[in-house]
């Protein structure tokens, strides 16, 4: 339950590894910002690379099937962030994995309920956001625990107008991921 006190915060969610990688942590992150949205913050999600196949319908049932979940999970996962996120996409990125292009339809979110982005978009939500998760591909052998910080968390440090950046989830990869 929340607190009376409690003060919604801006969220960014990024998806942006193939979620046949590890359909556990997409599994997570749906989960993690379903959860944000019902607790009352204000959340964006942005699906880039190939986590873009999330959003071809059927993907996240079957995805939940391989990781024995039941599909209704996932359904309720998107039923949330549809009543309560905004919803980006690279366009670039689904069309080079789906084959979808922007205005064409054919994703679990009709066109006019997704902003269509890339780069540029996914730097304004990062940098606007007072927490920002990262769902990517897991971490090499061997890497330093300094190599789990996010590169951009070692450069800068502090969040938007410098508050310190809650940085959670997005721990894992490599440097070579930037």
């Amino acid at each position: 339950p929340l607190q009376p006190d409690f003060m919604a915060r801006s969220v960014f969610v990024k998806f942006v590894s193939n979620p046949e990688n590890d359909p556990v942590k997409a599994v997570v992150g749906l989960a993690c910002a379903a959860q944000a949205v019902t607790d009352g913050h204000d959340v964006n999600v942005f699906f880039a690379a190939a986590a873009t196949r999330m959003l071809v319908p059927g993907y996240l049932e079957g995805l939940m099937e391989r990781i024995d979940a039941p599909a209704s999970m996932a359904e309720q996962f998107v039923k949330v962030l549809s009543e309560g996120a905004t919803w980006h996409c690279s366009f670039n990125s689904l069309k080079a994995t789906a084959g979808i292009e922007e205005g064409q339809g054919g994703i679990i979110v009709p066109d006019e309920a997704i902003t269509w982005s890339g780069p540029p978009g996914v730097i304004a939500l990062a940098t606007a956001a007072e927490t920002v998760l990262c769902y990517r591909h897991r971490l090499k052998e061997g890497l330093s625990a300094r190599a789990r910080v996010p590169w951009h968390a070692q450069r800068h440090g502090l969040g938007h107008g410098g508050r310190p950046r809650s940085l959670a989830c997005c721990i894992e990869g490599t440097r070579n991921d930037r």
